[in-house]
Protein backbone atom coordinates (compact mmCIF):
# COMPACT_ATOMS: atom_id res chain seq x y z
CA UNK A 1 0.00 0.00 0.00
CA UNK A 2 1.28 3.56 -1.19
CA UNK A 3 2.25 5.86 1.96
CA UNK A 4 -0.39 8.36 2.48
CA UNK A 5 0.85 11.77 4.37
CA UNK A 6 -0.74 12.96 7.50
CA UNK A 7 -2.10 15.78 5.78
CA UNK A 8 -3.47 14.10 3.01
CA UNK A 9 -5.61 11.80 5.38
CA UNK A 10 -6.48 15.01 7.26
CA UNK A 11 -8.22 16.18 3.97
CA UNK A 12 -9.36 12.99 3.32
CA UNK A 13 -11.17 12.60 6.41
CA UNK A 14 -12.22 16.55 6.52
CA UNK A 15 -13.96 16.01 2.90
CA UNK A 16 -16.23 12.89 4.11
CA UNK A 17 -17.82 15.01 6.84
CA UNK A 18 -18.22 17.83 4.70
CA UNK A 19 -21.61 18.72 3.36
CA UNK A 20 -22.34 18.25 -0.15
CA UNK A 21 -22.34 21.25 -2.49
CA UNK A 22 -25.64 22.24 -3.38
CA UNK A 23 -27.48 21.11 -6.93
CA UNK A 24 -26.57 23.02 -9.42
CA UNK A 25 -30.01 24.00 -11.23
CA UNK A 26 -29.30 21.86 -14.36
CA UNK A 27 -27.80 19.39 -12.65
CA UNK A 28 -30.90 18.44 -10.72
CA UNK A 29 -32.97 19.40 -13.91
CA UNK A 30 -34.40 22.39 -12.15
CA UNK A 31 -35.69 25.44 -13.75
CA UNK A 32 -33.10 28.40 -13.87
CA UNK A 33 -33.41 30.71 -10.17
CA UNK A 34 -34.51 33.85 -10.88
CA UNK A 35 -32.22 36.55 -11.05
CA UNK A 36 -33.79 38.74 -8.52
CA UNK A 37 -35.91 38.58 -5.65
CA UNK A 38 -40.14 38.41 -6.45
CA UNK A 39 -42.73 37.82 -4.08
CA UNK A 40 -44.43 35.22 -6.54
CA UNK A 41 -43.11 32.22 -6.26
CA UNK A 42 -40.31 31.38 -9.18
CA UNK A 43 -40.51 28.18 -11.48
CA UNK A 44 -37.39 27.16 -10.16
CA UNK A 45 -38.98 27.26 -6.45
CA UNK A 46 -41.66 25.57 -7.51
CA UNK A 47 -40.42 22.40 -8.83
CA UNK A 48 -37.54 22.16 -6.24
CA UNK A 49 -40.07 22.06 -3.60
CA UNK A 50 -41.77 19.06 -5.43
CA UNK A 51 -38.72 17.06 -4.97
CA UNK A 52 -38.79 18.04 -1.60
CA UNK A 53 -41.78 17.28 0.03
CA UNK A 54 -42.76 14.05 1.43
CA UNK A 55 -44.99 11.73 0.81
CA UNK A 56 -48.74 12.46 0.84
CA UNK A 57 -50.30 11.38 4.11
CA UNK A 58 -53.83 11.77 5.59
CA UNK A 59 -54.28 13.37 8.93
CA UNK A 60 -58.16 12.81 10.97
CA UNK A 61 -59.48 16.11 12.84
CA UNK A 62 -58.37 15.66 16.38
CA UNK A 63 -60.93 14.93 18.74
CA UNK A 64 -61.33 15.93 22.29
CA UNK A 65 -58.20 14.93 24.29
CA UNK A 66 -58.46 11.47 25.98
CA UNK A 67 -55.85 11.73 28.53
CA UNK A 68 -55.91 8.48 29.55
CA UNK A 69 -54.77 7.63 26.36
CA UNK A 70 -52.22 9.45 26.07
CA UNK A 71 -49.05 7.71 25.36
CA UNK A 72 -46.82 8.21 28.59
CA UNK A 73 -43.62 8.87 27.09
CA UNK A 74 -39.92 10.21 29.26
CA UNK A 75 -40.24 13.49 29.35
CA UNK A 76 -36.59 15.29 29.85
CA UNK A 77 -36.11 16.96 33.65
CA UNK A 78 -35.07 20.47 32.94
CA UNK A 79 -32.53 20.60 34.55
CA UNK A 80 -30.72 17.93 33.87
CA UNK A 81 -27.58 17.93 31.75
CA UNK A 82 -27.20 15.71 28.65
CA UNK A 83 -24.97 13.32 30.45
CA UNK A 84 -27.74 12.66 33.09
CA UNK A 85 -26.57 14.76 35.79
CA UNK A 86 -28.59 17.65 37.49
CA UNK A 87 -28.03 21.43 38.04
CA UNK A 88 -28.40 22.69 41.49
CA UNK A 89 -26.22 25.95 41.03
CA UNK A 90 -27.67 28.91 39.32
CA UNK A 91 -24.37 29.68 38.15
CA UNK A 92 -24.20 26.39 35.37
CA UNK A 93 -27.52 27.29 33.77
CA UNK A 94 -26.37 29.55 31.33
CA UNK A 95 -23.64 26.97 29.67
CA UNK A 96 -26.85 24.43 29.82
CA UNK A 97 -28.79 27.17 28.33
CA UNK A 98 -26.66 27.25 25.28
CA UNK A 99 -26.46 23.78 24.92
CA UNK A 100 -30.40 23.95 24.95
CA UNK A 101 -30.42 26.41 22.50
CA UNK A 102 -27.72 24.87 20.35
CA UNK A 103 -29.86 21.22 20.32
CA UNK A 104 -33.15 23.20 19.31
CA UNK A 105 -31.16 24.79 16.47
CA UNK A 106 -29.99 20.92 15.45
CA UNK A 107 -33.28 19.43 15.61
CA UNK A 108 -36.38 21.65 15.24
CA UNK A 109 -35.41 25.39 13.78
CA UNK A 110 -31.97 25.72 12.59
CA UNK A 111 -29.54 28.45 12.49
CA UNK A 112 -28.90 31.58 10.74
CA UNK A 113 -26.05 31.59 8.55
CA UNK A 114 -22.39 33.71 9.70
CA UNK A 115 -22.90 36.24 7.05
CA UNK A 116 -26.36 36.66 6.75
CA UNK A 117 -26.68 40.07 5.09
CA UNK A 118 -27.46 43.44 7.66
CA UNK A 119 -30.68 44.98 6.54
CA UNK A 120 -31.36 48.57 6.37
CA UNK A 121 -33.89 50.67 7.74
CA UNK A 122 -35.02 53.57 5.27
CA UNK A 123 -36.44 57.09 6.69
CA UNK A 124 -39.78 56.66 8.69
CA UNK A 125 -43.11 58.69 8.01
CA UNK A 126 -44.63 60.00 11.17
CA UNK A 127 -48.61 61.25 11.71
CA UNK A 128 -49.36 62.26 14.47
CA UNK A 129 -52.92 62.34 15.79
CA UNK A 130 -54.16 59.20 13.92
CA UNK A 131 -56.46 56.94 14.40
CA UNK A 132 -58.67 60.02 15.59
CA UNK A 133 -55.88 61.71 17.71
CA UNK A 134 -55.58 57.97 19.42
CA UNK A 135 -52.27 57.35 18.12
CA UNK A 136 -48.66 58.21 16.64
CA UNK A 137 -48.42 56.12 13.61
CA UNK A 138 -44.69 55.94 12.11
CA UNK A 139 -43.88 53.30 9.07
CA UNK A 140 -41.19 52.18 7.29
CA UNK A 141 -39.70 49.61 4.93
CA UNK A 142 -37.24 47.63 6.06
CA UNK A 143 -34.27 46.12 2.88
CA UNK A 144 -33.62 42.74 4.89
CA UNK A 145 -30.60 42.10 2.24
CA UNK A 146 -29.65 45.77 2.52
CA UNK A 147 -30.97 46.44 -0.79
CA UNK A 148 -34.22 47.45 -2.90
CA UNK A 149 -34.46 44.40 -4.91
CA UNK A 150 -34.71 42.06 -1.95
CA UNK A 151 -37.33 41.18 0.24
CA UNK A 152 -38.68 43.96 1.89
CA UNK A 153 -40.74 44.42 5.44
CA UNK A 154 -43.32 47.61 5.81
CA UNK A 155 -42.82 47.73 9.93
CA UNK A 156 -45.70 49.95 11.57
CA UNK A 157 -44.95 51.37 14.45
CA UNK A 158 -47.94 52.38 16.95
CA UNK A 159 -47.62 54.81 19.92
CA UNK A 160 -50.18 56.25 22.42
CA UNK A 161 -50.41 59.80 21.08
CA UNK A 162 -50.96 60.66 24.57
CA UNK A 163 -47.33 59.80 26.26
CA UNK A 164 -44.84 61.27 28.89
CA UNK A 165 -41.72 59.31 27.76
CA UNK A 166 -40.53 55.97 26.37
CA UNK A 167 -43.55 52.98 26.19
CA UNK A 168 -43.15 49.62 26.49
CA UNK A 169 -44.27 47.75 23.16
CA UNK A 170 -45.75 44.50 22.03
CA UNK A 171 -43.42 43.34 18.89
CA UNK A 172 -44.79 40.33 16.50
CA UNK A 173 -45.54 39.84 12.57
CA UNK A 174 -49.22 39.39 11.98
CA UNK A 175 -50.81 37.32 9.15
CA UNK A 176 -53.12 39.81 6.80
CA UNK A 177 -50.68 42.60 6.75
CA UNK A 178 -50.92 45.87 8.67
CA UNK A 179 -53.49 47.45 7.04
CA UNK A 180 -55.89 44.51 8.07
CA UNK A 181 -55.45 45.96 11.63
CA UNK A 182 -57.21 48.73 11.54
CA UNK A 183 -59.01 50.82 8.69
CA UNK A 184 -57.15 54.16 9.00
CA UNK A 185 -55.93 54.29 4.94
CA UNK A 186 -52.72 55.89 5.82
CA UNK A 187 -51.66 52.14 6.26
CA UNK A 188 -49.82 51.16 3.67
CA UNK A 189 -50.87 47.82 2.03
CA UNK A 190 -48.22 44.80 2.01
CA UNK A 191 -46.69 44.11 -1.25
CA UNK A 192 -45.74 40.88 -0.96
CA UNK A 193 -47.74 37.68 -1.91
CA UNK A 194 -50.46 36.91 0.55
CA UNK A 195 -52.93 34.13 0.56
CA UNK A 196 -56.09 33.95 -1.23
CA UNK A 197 -57.45 32.70 2.45
CA UNK A 198 -56.55 36.10 3.93
CA UNK A 199 -59.53 39.02 4.25
CA UNK A 200 -60.15 40.67 1.12
CA UNK A 201 -57.37 39.25 -1.20
CA UNK A 202 -57.61 38.88 -4.91
CA UNK A 203 -54.58 37.34 -7.01
CA UNK A 204 -52.62 37.12 -3.55
CA UNK A 205 -52.69 40.45 -3.19
CA UNK A 206 -54.38 42.96 -0.64
CA UNK A 207 -56.67 45.30 -1.36
CA UNK A 208 -58.01 48.40 -0.16
CA UNK A 209 -61.42 46.33 1.08
CA UNK A 210 -59.06 44.54 3.63
CA UNK A 211 -58.45 47.40 5.50
CA UNK A 212 -59.75 46.57 9.26
CA UNK A 213 -60.72 43.38 8.52
CA UNK A 214 -58.64 41.56 11.32
CA UNK A 215 -59.20 44.18 14.73
CA UNK A 216 -59.59 41.45 17.01
CA UNK A 217 -56.60 40.14 16.25
CA UNK A 218 -54.68 43.40 17.43
CA UNK A 219 -57.14 45.18 19.43
CA UNK A 220 -55.47 48.31 18.42
CA UNK A 221 -57.95 50.92 21.41
CA UNK A 222 -57.26 48.36 24.31
CA UNK A 223 -53.75 48.32 23.66
CA UNK A 224 -53.07 52.29 23.25
CA UNK A 225 -55.64 52.65 26.00
CA UNK A 226 -53.47 50.93 28.60
CA UNK A 227 -50.39 52.60 27.79
CA UNK A 228 -49.10 50.53 25.44
CA UNK A 229 -46.98 50.35 21.71
CA UNK A 230 -47.15 48.21 19.00
CA UNK A 231 -44.27 47.54 16.59
CA UNK A 232 -45.34 45.26 13.61
CA UNK A 233 -45.08 43.48 9.94
CA UNK A 234 -46.87 41.07 7.73
CA UNK A 235 -45.28 37.43 8.07
CA UNK A 236 -45.11 36.92 4.57
CA UNK A 237 -42.95 40.00 3.37
CA UNK A 238 -40.44 38.14 5.83
CA UNK A 239 -40.68 34.70 3.95
CA UNK A 240 -43.92 33.57 2.12
CA UNK A 241 -45.95 30.78 4.06
CA UNK A 242 -45.86 27.98 1.59
CA UNK A 243 -42.75 25.94 0.26
CA UNK A 244 -41.90 27.79 -2.44
CA UNK A 245 -42.19 31.06 -0.57
CA UNK A 246 -39.79 29.60 1.39
CA UNK A 247 -36.92 28.53 -1.19
CA UNK A 248 -37.68 31.52 -3.21
CA UNK A 249 -37.31 33.82 0.42
CA UNK A 250 -34.10 31.48 1.35
CA UNK A 251 -31.93 31.72 -1.49
CA UNK A 252 -32.51 35.57 -1.59
CA UNK A 253 -31.31 35.82 1.87
CA UNK A 254 -28.87 33.34 2.23
CA UNK A 255 -28.15 32.12 -1.06
CA UNK A 256 -24.71 30.44 0.04
CA UNK A 257 -26.37 27.67 2.07
CA UNK A 258 -28.88 24.54 1.99
CA UNK A 259 -32.18 25.27 2.69
CA UNK A 260 -32.43 22.28 4.66
CA UNK A 261 -30.56 23.32 7.28
CA UNK A 262 -33.43 25.69 8.68
CA UNK A 263 -36.85 26.34 8.15
CA UNK A 264 -39.46 29.22 7.71
CA UNK A 265 -39.66 29.49 11.76
CA UNK A 266 -36.36 30.37 11.95
CA UNK A 267 -36.58 33.28 9.00
CA UNK A 268 -39.51 34.88 10.82
CA UNK A 269 -37.70 34.47 13.66
CA UNK A 270 -34.23 36.22 12.43
CA UNK A 271 -37.13 38.95 10.66
CA UNK A 272 -38.45 39.98 14.00
CA UNK A 273 -35.23 39.97 15.49
CA UNK A 274 -34.27 42.74 13.02
CA UNK A 275 -37.09 44.54 13.31
CA UNK A 276 -36.09 45.35 16.93
CA UNK A 277 -33.21 46.06 15.68
CA UNK A 278 -34.22 48.78 13.72
CA UNK A 279 -36.20 50.42 16.10
CA UNK A 280 -33.66 50.10 19.00
CA UNK A 281 -32.53 53.31 18.59
CA UNK A 282 -36.33 55.30 18.67
CA UNK A 283 -36.34 57.28 21.64
CA UNK A 284 -40.46 56.56 21.98
CA UNK A 285 -39.99 53.08 22.93
CA UNK A 286 -38.79 51.40 26.45
CA UNK A 287 -36.19 49.29 25.12
CA UNK A 288 -36.29 47.43 28.26
CA UNK A 289 -39.90 46.40 28.00
CA UNK A 290 -40.33 44.59 24.85
CA UNK A 291 -42.59 41.63 24.58
CA UNK A 292 -42.90 39.57 21.50
CA UNK A 293 -45.96 38.12 20.72
CA UNK A 294 -47.92 35.84 18.24
CA UNK A 295 -50.44 33.40 17.54
CA UNK A 296 -50.09 29.86 16.46
CA UNK A 297 -47.09 29.14 14.54
CA UNK A 298 -46.00 33.19 14.85
CA UNK A 299 -46.50 32.03 18.46
CA UNK A 300 -43.68 29.38 17.65
CA UNK A 301 -42.02 32.44 16.71
CA UNK A 302 -42.30 34.51 19.97
CA UNK A 303 -41.03 31.53 22.09
CA UNK A 304 -38.49 30.88 19.60
CA UNK A 305 -37.10 34.64 19.65
CA UNK A 306 -37.40 35.56 23.76
CA UNK A 307 -35.53 32.17 23.97
CA UNK A 308 -32.61 33.30 21.76
CA UNK A 309 -33.00 37.35 22.66
CA UNK A 310 -32.36 38.73 25.52
CA UNK A 311 -33.81 42.12 25.15
CA UNK A 312 -37.73 40.75 24.68
CA UNK A 313 -38.76 41.20 28.70
CA UNK A 314 -41.77 39.09 28.45
CA UNK A 315 -42.39 36.36 25.62
CA UNK A 316 -46.61 36.08 24.54
CA UNK A 317 -47.84 32.94 22.58
CA UNK A 318 -51.56 32.42 22.08
CA UNK A 319 -52.56 28.93 20.57
CA UNK A 320 -48.87 28.11 19.14
CA UNK A 321 -49.39 23.97 19.98
CA UNK A 322 -46.57 21.72 19.41
CA UNK A 323 -43.04 23.03 17.98
CA UNK A 324 -44.09 26.05 20.53
CA UNK A 325 -45.37 26.01 24.21
CA UNK A 326 -46.91 22.41 23.70
CA UNK A 327 -45.04 19.42 24.67
CA UNK A 328 -43.90 17.69 21.60
CA UNK A 329 -44.00 13.89 23.71
CA UNK A 330 -47.72 14.10 24.01
CA UNK A 331 -48.26 12.94 20.87
CA UNK A 332 -51.57 13.64 19.18
CA UNK A 333 -52.93 17.08 17.53
CA UNK A 334 -50.23 18.74 15.08
CA UNK A 335 -47.51 16.64 16.30
CA UNK A 336 -43.83 15.90 14.63
CA UNK A 337 -46.00 13.57 11.96
CA UNK A 338 -47.97 16.40 10.94
CA UNK A 339 -45.78 19.18 11.27
CA UNK A 340 -43.11 17.34 9.31
CA UNK A 341 -45.55 16.27 6.37
CA UNK A 342 -48.25 19.35 6.07
CA UNK A 343 -45.67 22.00 7.73
CA UNK A 344 -42.02 20.39 6.71
CA UNK A 345 -40.15 23.85 5.36
CA UNK A 346 -41.39 26.06 8.93
CA UNK A 347 -37.94 23.39 10.56
CA UNK A 348 -35.00 21.82 10.30
CA UNK A 349 -35.15 18.95 7.82
CA UNK A 350 -33.52 16.88 10.78
CA UNK A 351 -36.72 17.07 12.43
CA UNK A 352 -38.36 14.55 9.73
CA UNK A 353 -36.19 12.11 11.94
CA UNK A 354 -38.59 12.07 14.47
CA UNK A 355 -41.44 11.54 12.45
CA UNK A 356 -43.88 8.93 14.77
CA UNK A 357 -40.65 9.21 16.72
CA UNK A 358 -41.32 11.73 19.85
CA UNK A 359 -40.16 8.86 22.40
CA UNK A 360 -35.98 9.31 20.67
CA UNK A 361 -36.76 13.28 20.80
CA UNK A 362 -33.70 14.54 23.58
CA UNK A 363 -35.18 18.02 24.26
CA UNK A 364 -39.57 18.79 24.76
CA UNK A 365 -40.36 22.30 24.51
CA UNK A 366 -40.28 22.84 28.83
CA UNK A 367 -36.78 23.23 27.83
CA UNK A 368 -37.26 25.66 24.85
CA UNK A 369 -39.23 28.26 27.58
CA UNK A 370 -36.61 27.23 30.24
CA UNK A 371 -34.44 29.45 27.98
CA UNK A 372 -36.27 32.35 28.65
CA UNK A 373 -36.05 32.61 32.29
CA UNK A 374 -35.55 34.21 34.56
CA UNK A 375 -37.66 36.85 31.91
CA UNK A 376 -41.49 36.36 31.26
CA UNK A 377 -43.36 34.16 29.63
CA UNK A 378 -47.18 33.89 29.48
CA UNK A 379 -49.16 30.95 27.49
CA UNK A 380 -52.46 31.48 26.56
CA UNK A 381 -54.55 28.25 25.25
CA UNK A 382 -58.29 27.81 24.27
CA UNK A 383 -59.79 24.92 25.63
CA UNK A 384 -61.19 23.03 22.40
CA UNK A 385 -58.10 23.97 20.35
CA UNK A 386 -57.06 20.36 19.90
CA UNK A 387 -54.41 20.30 17.09
CA UNK A 388 -52.64 22.45 19.78
CA UNK A 389 -52.84 20.35 22.64
CA UNK A 390 -53.60 23.31 25.55
CA UNK A 391 -53.39 20.76 28.11
CA UNK A 392 -49.54 20.37 26.95
CA UNK A 393 -48.82 24.02 26.70
CA UNK A 394 -49.77 24.42 30.29
CA UNK A 395 -47.47 21.58 31.16
CA UNK A 396 -44.56 22.91 28.40
CA UNK A 397 -44.72 26.23 30.35
CA UNK A 398 -45.37 24.33 34.42
CA UNK A 399 -42.47 21.69 33.61
CA UNK A 400 -39.69 24.67 33.11
CA UNK A 401 -40.50 26.48 36.13
CA UNK A 402 -37.53 25.05 38.25
CA UNK A 403 -35.46 27.30 36.21
CA UNK A 404 -37.21 30.39 37.57
CA UNK A 405 -36.84 28.78 41.19
CA UNK A 406 -33.13 27.95 40.40
CA UNK A 407 -32.48 31.53 39.29
CA UNK A 408 -34.62 32.93 42.60
CA UNK A 409 -36.62 34.73 40.02
CA UNK A 410 -40.61 34.60 40.03
CA UNK A 411 -42.07 32.06 38.17
CA UNK A 412 -45.41 29.70 38.19
CA UNK A 413 -47.69 30.54 41.28
CA UNK A 414 -47.17 28.25 43.95
CA UNK A 415 -49.78 24.69 43.28
CA UNK A 416 -50.62 26.08 39.91
CA UNK A 417 -52.79 23.65 38.38
CA UNK A 418 -54.05 23.47 34.72
CA UNK A 419 -57.75 25.83 34.95
CA UNK A 420 -60.75 25.42 33.73
CA UNK A 421 -61.40 27.08 31.15
CA UNK A 422 -62.20 30.79 31.61
CA UNK A 423 -59.11 30.74 34.74
CA UNK A 424 -55.69 32.68 34.42
CA UNK A 425 -52.59 32.43 36.48
CA UNK A 426 -50.76 35.31 37.01
CA UNK A 427 -46.32 35.42 37.79
CA UNK A 428 -43.26 35.24 36.11
CA UNK A 429 -44.83 32.29 34.43
CA UNK A 430 -48.38 33.14 33.41
CA UNK A 431 -50.99 31.14 31.90
CA UNK A 432 -55.24 31.45 30.83
CA UNK A 433 -57.16 29.30 28.92
CA UNK A 434 -59.86 31.02 26.77
CA UNK A 435 -62.99 29.41 26.70
CA UNK A 436 -62.94 28.35 22.61
CA UNK A 437 -60.92 27.71 19.46
CA UNK A 438 -57.86 28.19 17.71
CA UNK A 439 -57.31 32.01 17.72
CA UNK A 440 -56.37 35.17 19.66
CA UNK A 441 -59.16 37.93 20.21
CA UNK A 442 -59.57 41.12 22.93
CA UNK A 443 -60.43 38.75 25.39
CA UNK A 444 -56.81 37.06 25.80
CA UNK A 445 -55.37 40.49 24.90
CA UNK A 446 -56.84 42.01 28.05
CA UNK A 447 -54.93 38.90 30.11
CA UNK A 448 -51.35 39.48 28.30
CA UNK A 449 -51.85 43.34 29.20
CA UNK A 450 -52.37 42.40 32.64
CA UNK A 451 -48.89 40.19 32.66
CA UNK A 452 -47.16 43.37 31.47
CA UNK A 453 -48.35 45.45 33.82
CA UNK A 454 -47.47 43.50 36.81
CA UNK A 455 -43.83 42.99 35.32
CA UNK A 456 -43.84 46.71 35.69
CA UNK A 457 -45.39 46.39 39.55
CA UNK A 458 -48.73 48.05 38.53
CA UNK A 459 -51.85 46.35 39.10
CA UNK A 460 -53.91 45.70 36.14
CA UNK A 461 -57.72 46.68 36.17
CA UNK A 462 -60.37 43.77 36.66
CA UNK A 463 -60.80 41.27 34.20
CA UNK A 464 -63.87 42.02 32.38
CA UNK A 465 -63.91 41.22 28.18
CA UNK A 466 -66.20 37.89 27.79
CA UNK A 467 -64.70 35.17 24.92
CA UNK A 468 -66.21 35.24 21.50
CA UNK A 469 -68.72 32.66 20.56
CA UNK A 470 -66.16 29.42 19.24
CA UNK A 471 -66.17 29.03 15.82
CA UNK A 472 -66.28 25.40 16.00
CA UNK A 473 -67.94 22.85 18.05
CA UNK A 474 -65.75 20.30 20.34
Amino acid sequence: MRHVSSAVLFLLVLAAFAPAPLLSAESAGLPEPPLGWTPDPSPWAVALAKTKAPGKREFAMPAPIDEAAFPKLPIPEVLCRADGTLISDAADWPAQRLALLQQFRDIFYGDIPADAPRPLAEPASVVEGAFDGLATLKQFRLLLTGRADGPVVQVMVLLPAKRSGPVPIFAGLNFAGNHSIHADPRILLPQCSLKNSAPAVVGNRATEAGRGKRPDAWPVELILGRGYGLVTACYHEVCPDSPEGYLDAHRALFPKVDPDERGAIALWTWGLQRILDAVSSDPDIDQQRIASIGMSRLGKVSLWAAAQDERIALAISACSGKAGAALSKRVGGSDNGFLTHKHWFWFRRSLSAYDDAEARLPVDQHQMIACIAPRRVHVGSASIDWWADPRGEFLGASLAAPVWRLLGAPGLAEGAVWPEPGGSIFGGISYHLRPGDHGIEPYDWERYLASADLARGLQPPPLVLQPKPPRSAP
